[in-house]
């Protein structure tokens, strides 16, 4: 089941700019989770300097690795 992200709008005028009579929630995007994002990288495959991450990492800025949770999201994720 895909998930998304919504923005709640006040009654007065939509996105769209249509007349709202009652407060609406507009969907936006899907959200892709880490463990579905081709930037991901399993947990012990990646190798910091000190040794193996001991977590699940992700390259979202290219050479910039971090440790992540895989069901966490974030603004640059692509489904892999």
């Amino acid at each position: 089941m895909s998930e998304y992200i919504y923005e709640h709008v006040p009654s007065g005028v939509d996105a769209t700019g249509k007349s709202v009579d009652a407060p609406t929630l507009v969907q936006h995007e899907e959200i892709v989770r880490c463990k579905d994002c081709m930037r991901f990288i399993p947990q012990g495959t990646y190798r910091f300097n000190s040794g193996v991450a001991n977590k699940a990492t992700c390259d979202v800025i290219r050479g910039f690795v971090v440790e992540i949770d895989p069901d966490g999201f974030c603004a640059w994720s692509e489904r892999g």
